[in-house]
């Protein structure tokens, strides 16, 4: 008798990666690349915007820390910060202003708007806070 040929099964589909929305970070800042918190600090609150990344970090003697990367060229900045009423953050340098909250980082000069970047990610002490709708 003739061999018969048999169709091999299909090939099964593999399951798609789980998706990443989330960007690598610890208790210190980013981990993959961006700002860390020294070691001797925490990150008490972690920043994306589609530009920017932002770590405010907090010593054991509660002293805050702004710690933010401009992505298109890599630019840091490293300054004193303080808590705002409103759940937020507020950094200065010179006579510019980083106000940094679940929703945004909001960058002014006096009462001009320099920059105004949404968060797509803020993690708060442990404890994720999803972005506002737009």
């Amino acid at each position: 008798p003739a061999p018969t040929a048999t169709a091999a099964p299909p090939p099964r589909p593999s399951p798609d990666p789980p998706s990443r929305t989330a960007t690598a970070s610890d208790i210190r800042g980013f981990t993959e690349s961006g700002p860390r918190c020294d070691p001797a600090q925490t990150a008490l609150a972690i920043g994306r915007t589609p530009r920017s990344l932002v770590v405010i970090c907090t010593a054991a003697a509660g002293r805050l820390e702004y710690l933010g990367v401009r992505l298109s060229d890599s630019a840091t900045l490293r300054t004193t910060a303080e808590r705002t009423a409103a759940r937020g953050f507020v950094a200065r340098n010179d006579d510019v202003r980083y106000a940094v909250s679940p929703t945004e980082l909001l960058i002014t000069a006096g009462s001009t708007v320099i920059k105004r970047e949404p968060m797509v990610e803020f993690v708060r002490a442990g404890a994720a806070d999803a972005p506002a709708p737009r």
